[in-house]
């Protein structure tokens, strides 16, 4: 007998089909439960239980005479089907009190069965000349997610009502809302702060400084907790000597030309390491990451270092997404914005995604962004809760003020839109808040 042949219980299956024949009723449970077709092992079993639903879903009679009928309109059906199906019924089993404990046998066996066949992929995979093993664990990883359990996400209005008042208490109690705040206080005047479960786009054109603003909300955030950093851009250690002189204050430009250091500068740098080395954030700069790897890097991360105080990934139009040949650029980018929102509630976390902006708003007299300058997909205004845009005028004009720079709040799904003032320091490639000058 094959090792899979034993993952099985055939009496189960016709016991529920028996079970659901016996009162029609239980088949609506069970697909809210996410029993399917392929959770079975005979086939005969899974056209019974397509033809079961299809006639729940007709509001046809639901019998052992019209699941018959309906059997053979599908496809040829041997007698010996037919004396099987009369017998499901009959069994001591199928009773529809226990009809759930016989589904939740034949998802518990299903997935044993997909988990096994997983592993036999990735074994044979691992044996192929070339084999990535990133690749392989991925896959895995995601084979693992799918066979996960169902979580029932249907909640009674009584359930809601307490967790939202529960809330609303636990708010009343602080002086400032959850979350991280920004240190920019016109900002956190629009937004109140980062907060989880919810996705932040913040969206520039190239060299205006998203990058270092990220970079600061996340130095900020690792103070509260485990913070994830995808960078598909930027190595880990050009992002650390960006980090070191935002942290030290001192020009970045003497990180990369060390010898013209002075003692002072020096001693910041080094108290200014010390500090960012104690802070648990960390940084990831693997790249052609796709949603889906991007998704399992982040739940091996939660496993590894527990619940991430944020994750930012820098940034969209670099997170690739398989060419399936049906999907354009822009569904493939919108298929990243999706996964980045999904962390958030997966994780309860913020989520932080930049993002480039198109040159349409370059081509304008007021160079101010706009929503509709958000590069190659409608879908990121749809997914974000809040939307951010830098500008900064002397990006545009060399003789305007290179300090100015604005944060603008094109969308806030939970509070209001304007403008948040602040300073840009460029020597230091960081902002800091109007209120504080330039430390």
């Amino acid at each position: 007998m094959k090792m899979a042949d034993t993952i099985k219980s055939l009496d189960s299956e016709r016991c529920l089909l028996g079970a659901m024949l016996a009162d029609p009723d239980q088949i609506d449970q069970l697909v809210a439960d996410g029993l399917q077709a392929t959770d079975f092992w005979a086939p005969l079993h899974r056209r019974a239980w397509q033809a079961l639903v299809a006639l729940r879903l007709g509001s046809e009679p639901v019998d052992e005479v019209t699941l018959w009928q309906a059997l053979q309109a599908s496809a040829p059906t041997r007698d010996e089907h037919l004396r099987d199906l009369a017998s499901w019924s009959a069994m001591g089993g199928a009773i529809p009190a226990h009809a759930s404990k016989h589904a939740q046998t034949i998802m518990q066996l299903a997935r044993l069965r997909d988990l096994r066949f997983a592993a036999l992929q990735v074994a044979e995979g691992c044996e192929a000349p070339g084999a990535d093993p990133v690749k392989l664990g991925a896959r895995l990883t995601q084979q693992l997610d799918t066979t996960a359990p169902p979580s029932s996400t249907l909640q009674g209005m009584h359930s809601i009502m307490q967790s939202v008042f529960v809330e609303i208490e636990e708010r009343s109690k602080r002086e400032a809302p959850a979350g991280i705040k920004t240190g920019f206080a016109e900002l956190d005047g629009f937004i109140g702060a980062l907060e989880a479960t919810r996705l932040y786009v913040l969206a520039a054109r190239p060299g205006m400084g998203k990058t270092a603003m990220m970079l600061q909300l996340c130095l900020t955030a690792a103070l509260k907790g485990p913070v994830y950093i995808a960078s598909l851009e930027m190595t880990g250690k050009g992002l650390g000597e960006r980090a070191l002189a935002l942290e030290a204050r001192v020009d970045a430009g003497l990180i990369r030309e060390p010898w013209r250091l002075s003692q002072t500068h020096w001693s910041a740098i080094l108290q200014a390491s010390a500090r960012l080395a104690k802070l648990p954030l960390h940084i990831d700069d693997a790249s052609n990451v796709t949603p889906a790897e991007l998704a399992s890097r982040v739940r091996a991360f939660a496993r590894k270092h527990g619940q991430p105080a944020l994750v930012a990934v820098d940034y969209l139009q670099r997170l690739s997404a398989p060419d399936t040949g049906t999907a354009n650029r822009a569904e493939r980018v919108g298929a990243g914005s999706w996964a980045c929102k999904a962390i958030a509630k997966d994780h309860h976390c913020p989520v932080l995604l930049l993002s480039q902006l198109n040159r349409e708003c370059e081509n304008r007299r007021d160079k101010h962004p706009k929503m509709s300058d958000l590069k190659e997909s409608g879908d990121i205004e749809q997914d974000a809760d809040v939307v951010l845009a830098l500008y900064r005028e002397g990006y545009y004009e060399a003789d305007a003020d290179q300090t100015l720079a604005e944060v603008l709040v094109l969308k806030n799904r939970h509070g209001s839109m304007g403008t948040a003032n602040a300073r840009w320091i460029g020597a230091q490639t960081r902002f800091a808040d109007v209120g504080f000058g330039y430390e």
